[in-house]
């Protein structure tokens, strides 16, 4: 029943919705096999740089990132960027356990950053593991309680777990401050049996250009088992290229359609592993 993206990972998109952190008390990180000189370090970035370009550019050039987050990590394993990054990927790639320690890694080496926290729960959520994902979650708010990529998270996963007023208190919030995750409070309404008005939800994004993600139209359709919509929206996605589609296996509202030629034939012109 995992859902919602989200998104809006990935992340160009992810980057500027919700990169805000407040700090706290740095814990020291395990330190690495490898000592990185100094200039190590400044290659590693620009290979992490160069493998998270071409994991965001949408043009689906997995086998060329992970080649880059690998040579980034010999250089410098202990860069904190591309291990968060290339759990990411690694998602994408099919391997969401490899994903979880990626992203574990990174927080370790700076638990102080709140959207890390927040990137880690919700890969967490999408592997089913709730409660490691809401205490995750719940430190994040902790650090910055306005964080939009952490109420919309938390406000998912209550919407799962059937706290309708709590999910659509943090879900109105994250759409009040940035309406292309709006489409949240609809398939909340969906989860939570309201299926007049995630219908009318969806149907008011699609009117509208600021708020109309038809990556998250197409969410509310598949939790309301309206396929045919489901995947006319997920087409008109792919044809935008919206930034989040390559995830679209992992979330657990689109796996219903996961055996659907048009979903398969969407997987597969981004190289999807499996698909």
């Amino acid at each position: 029943m995992k859902s919602l993206l989200s998104s809006f990972v990935f992340f160009c998109g992810l980057i500027i919705f919700f990169s805000c952190e407040s700090p706290v008390q740095k814990e020291a990180p395990p330190p690495s096999a490898k000592v990185s000189t100094p200039a190590d370090k400044e290659q590693a970035i620009v290979w992490a740089d160069s493998a998270i370009t071409l994991l965001y550019n949408r043009q689906f050039q997995w086998a060329a990132s992970e080649a880059a987050f690998q040579k980034a990590l010999e250089l410098d394993p202990d860069l904190a960027k591309a291990h968060m990054q290339y759990g990411w990927l690694k998602s994408i790639l099919g391997d969401q356990d490899e994903a979880i320690k990626k992203m574990e890694k990174a927080v370790a080496l700076q638990p102080n950053n709140a959207v890390w926290r927040t990137w880690l729960a919700w890969m967490l959520w999408w592997n089913n593991e709730d409660d490691r994902a809401l205490n995750l979650v719940d430190q994040a708010l902790e650090m910055n309680a306005e964080l939009p990529g952490a109420q919309f998270v938390k406000g998912s996963l209550l919407a799962e777990k059937g706290n309708g007023e709590e999910a659509m208190t943090y879900l109105n919030q994250v759409a009040a401050v940035r309406p292309p995750l709006a489409y949240s409070v609809g398939v909340a309404q969906a989860k939570l049996g309201d299926g007049t008005a995630a219908r009318t939800t969806a149907a008011e994004l699609a009117d509208d250009p600021q708020k109309g993600n038809p990556f998250g139209i197409a969410e509310i359709y598949a939790v309301l088992g309206e396929t045919d919509l489901a995947l006319d929206w997920l087409e008109k996605a792919h044809e935008k290229r919206i930034e989040y589609l390559p995830w679209t296996p992992q979330i657990e509202n689109f796996k219903p359609l996961a055996d659907h030629p048009r979903f398969k034939a969407i997987m597969q012109d981004m190289g999807i592993p499996g698909f």
